[in-house]
């Protein structure tokens, strides 16, 4: 059949690729809800599945790279709410949707609900990292609000037990899950907070949008938020994302990992302290190798008792020939005044006053005696201090203790034992008479 125009002619190739960019353009990012059916799984790591309804089929494809990002995985014959685009895979000219994100279905309302409160909470300001608490690096008593079954409890007691046992950790139950669970959850939040822990611990295992759903409550949310003591959020597993993990002081991937982040391994503890206790063990014994240094060179400085009882001596015959000089003047001058009165006493030849002048005299020549005497008696008395001082310091009372002086065979005095050898004679000079001995030991 011929044709009065010439008709473009498309490869299977060519047509089926511009097919697939305009999908892709016009449904870059659409919503699937339906029914999973034919999943297989083949070695790749790949997700091929289809969704049907009660009047047509999809086929999909997630890629074991988005596995993760995924709420959920497609299970045959749930009904899933998928994320994705749609393409045509050109070697088959089949349309496919290739989906990045699925979830369980029903889901959905629950997610927008979440992105909403997340939005007008991050607006007020509840998320900033200015009003987060620090948490305590080594905290001895901590809440912990949770269930009183399952795995989450035993999985806390056990890290802490392990990591940390110096904790009292007191446990105040609450439903995580079902009608009860937002009040209970708030009630057992007041009462930790009323007993003042340092810090408080809101856990519950891993689950659906829907089963996490009480921690996605703003009455929740708020109450963790206005908490004075500082609360780690540690909700599911760690891709799991609650409205409490953005409100609470701390976000903890999972319960496990809550008690790891808020207490220290007392292995790592132990072995700080054995380094402070080495590195302070070696500080004093520095310190006292300085101090023995010093000892030893205020002991070359120390002067011996025989030298100080010279250096005293000394002073005590300077004194004695001051004290003999001073009472040489003295006299001298009290004979000058006498020799005075005298020639005065002479040249008053009348009786009387010769009298007077004799009993002035002889009441004069009292005092001068008696001032005499007074002064040779506390002369006397200072010698007598000095002599106590001297005889204290002499060397021959320590003797008259139970003390002997060394001496070698050139009379120098022994003092270290490194001044000796074994078998050599010395002498100790007792407080009365010498001994000759013969050294058998030496040890320094």
């Amino acid at each position: 059949m011929k044709t009065s125009f010439q008709a473009k002619v498309y490869s299977v190739d060519t047509l089926t690729t511009e097919i697939k960019k305009l999908l892709e353009m016009s449904y870059s990012d659409v919503w699937v809800e339906g029914e999973v059916s034919s999943l297989a799984s083949p070695p790749s790591g790949h997700l091929y599945f289809t969704l049907k309804d009660s009047s047509s089929i999809l086929k999909c494809v997630l890629f074991k790279n988005k596995k993760y990002l995924s709420a959920s995985l497609p299970v045959e014959g749930e009904r899933i709410l998928t994320r994705g685009r749609i393409s045509v895979y050109t070697a088959r000219g089949d349309v496919q949707m290739i989906c990045s994100y699925i979830e369980a279905a029903g889901e959905g309302q629950l997610r927008r609900q979440f992105d909403a409160l997340k939005a007008k909470l991050l607006a007020e300001g509840l998320f900033e990292q200015s009003h987060k608490q620090p948490v305590p690096e080594r905290p001895q008593q901590i809440a912990l609000v949770t269930s009183s079954h399952g795995a989450v409890l035993h999985d806390i007691i056990s890290t802490l037990k392990r990591r940390y046992p110096l904790v009292h950790l007191k446990v105040y139950p609450a439903a995580v899950q079902g009608d009860k669970a937002k009040t209970e959850i708030i009630e057992a939040l007041e009462l930790a907070i009323r007993e003042t822990p340092q810090v408080i611990i809101l856990a519950r295992g891993g689950g659906s949008l829907e089963d996490l759903q009480v921690f996605n409550d703003e009455d929740v949310a708020r109450a963790v938020f206005t908490s004075p003591i500082p609360v780690v959020s540690a909700i599911g597993h760690e891709t799991d994302f609650v409205i409490t993990d953005f409100v609470a002081d701390l976000r903890a991937p999972t319960p496990t990992a809550a008690a790891t982040l808020i207490t220290p391994d007392i292995e790592e503890t132990l072995s700080a302290l054995r380094q402070y206790h080495s590195i302070l063990d070696s500080q004093i014994q520095n310190k006292l190798n300085a101090e023995q240094q010093s000892l030893d060179f205020a002991a070359q400085r120390l002067k011996h008792p025989r030298d100080r009882l010279s250096i005293q001596e000394s002073e005590l015959q300077k004194l004695s020939l001051r004290l003999n000089a001073a009472y040489q003047r003295k006299l001298e001058h009290v004979q000058r005044n006498l020799e005075g009165i005298r020639t005065r006493l002479h040249s008053r030849s009348p009786e009387n006053q010769l009298n007077a002048q004799g009993f002035a005299l002889d009441k004069l020549s009292g005092r001068l005696n008696l001032s005499i005497v007074n002064r040779l008696k506390k002369e006397q008395a200072m010698l007598g201090q000095h002599k106590a001082t001297l005889q204290a310091f002499n060397p021959l009372q320590t003797l008259a203790r139970g003390y002997s002086i060394l001496q070698n065979e050139d009379g120098d005095i022994i003092r270290r034992s490194g001044q000796v050898q074994k078998g050599e004679d010395v002498q100790a000079r007792l407080h009365e008479g010498i001994l000759g001995l013969e050294v058998k030991t030496q040890s320094k």
